[in-house]
């Protein structure tokens, strides 16, 4: 099971297991239902626009001082991390003060991030792929982060 996917409910069954969600032929029909409903054309621009909302994310954590851009987004997904060398302490504490902050915006409920662990470091994962995603969903979920990086260490504001 991938890091972003594991969950710590303890001994509950988790439906996506068992779901017909998963299987090769549904995800197929959700292809096909895709495909006719939009057509080629419009999943291009839906994903050409996905890539650009992913550029300015990054561009955004490259300005950032506590934030850094982890792989260069090629698609939808943008991976980033604290910054080790920053107010956070060493990588151990930085990654500890990492998954705060996924707590700290899971419980806030403004946004959905995902964590995952890559090359031992804990990293966010920010996936954009909604069809309604606008600019001030991006301007929103900037400050959520914010606010999280806030409440995980304080001197910062």
């Amino acid at each position: 099971m991938p890091e972003y996917l594991a969950t710590e409910d303890g001994e509950v069954t988790d439906l996506m297991d068992y779901g017909v969600q998963l299987g090769r032929r549904f995800r197929a029909l959700k292809l096909w239902m895709v495909l006719r409903y939009y057509g080629a054309e419009g999943i291009r621009r839906r994903l050409r626009e996905h890539v650009r909302q992913a550029a300015a994310v990054a561009a955004w954590l490259e300005e950032h001082p506590d934030l850094e851009l982890v792989l260069r987004p090629e698609m939808s997904t943008v991976v980033f991390r604290l910054r080790a060398e920053g107010r956070f302490g060493d990588v151990e504490a930085t990654d500890a003060a990492s998954r705060r902050v996924l707590d700290h915006l899971d419980a806030d409920g403004r946004i959905l991030l995902s964590g995952t662990v890559l090359e031992d470091r804990h990293v966010l994962r920010l996936a954009l792929g909604n069809l309604r995603t606008t600019g001030e969903h991006l301007e929103r979920a900037y400050a959520a982060v914010e606010d999280a990086l806030t409440a995980v260490a304080p001197e910062r504001a």
